[in-house]
């Protein structure tokens, strides 16, 4: 028996959004971007973007990244490190992907997008981080690859 959803995938579009985000680790301090949009507006968020159609997740962050903070990234310096699940108004999986390596310096380069770039200590996050990166810090400082998030 034919599944229909991967027979006929135009009659049942995704209502899943994946997404890819960096986790752009400096010894102890990660870089965050205070956003500037309708989704967590004025929250500290990790940098990254929506998945494309048939698009694989280290090349969208790549991409996401060289636009959005000018650095480049080597696929191979990219480290998957957590999957967040959310539940909310809408749903979206994150594939969290970790890097200590890549060329260039961060600077904001969609200003209207993010008012700030910052360096922030893993453990003393900004009181204004969006609940998506206290969640998924929280969760690797346990050590847990998955987690749901439901808001």
């Amino acid at each position: 028996m034919a599944i229909p959803f991967m027979t006929h995938p135009a009659a049942h579009p995704p209502t899943v959004r994946l997404g890819a985000v960096l986790l752009l680790q400096k010894g102890d301090k990660i870089l965050l971007g205070k956003r500037r949009s309708s989704f967590a507006d004025g929250r500290y968020m990790f940098m990254g973007g929506h998945v494309e159609h048939k698009e694989p997740v280290k090349k969208c962050l790549a991409r996401e990244i060289k636009e959005e903070i000018g650095i480049s990234i080597a696929e191979k310096d990219m480290t998957p490190v957590h999957i967040l699940h959310v539940l909310a108004d809408y749903e979206a999986v994150w594939v969290v992907l970790k890097a200590t390596k890549w060329k260039g310096s961060p600077r904001n380069l969609e200003p209207e997008k993010c008012s700030d770039l910052g360096w922030f200590p893993i453990n003393r996050l900004p009181r204004e981080s969006g609940p998506h990166v206290k969640e998924i810090m929280r969760e690797l400082a346990k050590g847990r690859f998955f987690s749901e998030q439901r808001h």
